[in-house]
């Protein structure tokens, strides 16, 4: 793929056809909204406010850019990569290969955390399993002050990243991460349960889906932060069975989950013997998504 013509190319208006034509030829679906996204992070202002620049010159150097950020789309690297950022509850996270991702349906983690009224303590405790880009962690630090989270998560790139957005929000006193498989590296108080609150989006998606993923998620997104084993569940019998040695009697355990799997993984805390109550939260679209429970 190559720019052609490129004499004949002079502002964003015309970048931008031409950016839609050639992700529309590659097979990438919603082509023209991809492209405003990418000018936007190459351009660095919001996507909206890239119509108010389509009459705006471009040089060489832009083109290129534009044009090698166009070759990696087409070449099925999600876009979030290529701009190093995705938005999760209005604010902006570095992302990159080796991360995963931040979703909006993980925004329902957030709002069922402030929900409850332990988010409303003078410090509450909080503990994000599995934390990735921080999303999670961040997000919570930033809007109670006075929480206190610790963060783990098995990769060290993931970390890396997570500390980096950190200091972004300027949270990093309030943020503490630890390199840990789920709460392997926390190790055991004397007093047991510790966090007001637990929260994960631990991976979940089986083997099969797994395969049958679109590449930009397969290929590019970390296998490590996806696979859940043959049926979706290994994290969520782990977190189960030892989150109660970690929470505080009357603390909130919250949980994201794939389609399909919320109604098990509340057994699963049922079956347990550790909550005084659970329950399910749906989604945007009305599907199951999220688990909480009420550590007896």
């Amino acid at each position: 793929m190559a720019l052609d013509n490129t004499e004949e190319i002079k502002n964003v208006a015309q970048v931008l056809s031409w950016a839609e034509g050639a992700l529309t030829d590659t097979g990438i679906p919603d082509a023209r909204r991809e492209s405003l996204f990418m000018a936007s992070a190459l351009l660095d202002c919001k996507p909206l406010e890239v119509f108010m620049k389509r009459s705006d010159e471009v040089g060489v150097e832009f083109i290129l850019r534009f044009e090698e950020a166009v070759r990696r789309r087409a070449a099925r690297e999600p876009g979030q990569y290529i701009s190093g950022v995705q938005g999760f509850y209005g604010l902006d996270f570095k992302v990159g290969p080796g991360v995963l991702i931040p979703r909006p349906e993980t925004e329902g983690l957030i709002d069922l955390v402030l929900k409850s009224p332990l988010s409303r303590g003078e410090k509450p405790f909080i503990l994000d399993l599995g934390t990735g880009s921080g999303c999670i962690a961040v997000t919570l630090a930033h809007v109670l002050p006075g929480a206190r989270v610790v963060a783990t998560d098995i990769s060290g790139a993931a970390l890396g990243t997570a500390m980096e957005n950190a200091v972004k929000h300027d949270v990093t006193g309030r943020v503490s991460f630890i390199r840990s498989d789920l709460f392997d590296a926390l190790g055991h108080s004397s007093a047991g349960k510790e966090f007001d609150i637990i929260v994960s989006n631990p991976p979940y998606v089986t083997t099969g889906e797994f395969n049958a993923l679109e590449p930009e998620v397969r290929v590019h997104e970390p296998s490590v932060a996806l696979l859940g084993g043959e049926d979706g569940f290994d994290f969520y019998k782990r977190i189960a069975k030892e989150a109660p040695l970690y929470l505080k009697p009357g603390g909130l355990m919250a949980l994201e989950s794939g389609y399909g799997q919320a109604r098990e993984i509340k057994s699963l805390l049922d079956s347990t013997g550790s909550f005084a109550s659970t329950g399910l939260v749906e989604d945007l679209f009305g599907v199951e998504r999220l688990i909480w429970g009420v550590r007896s």
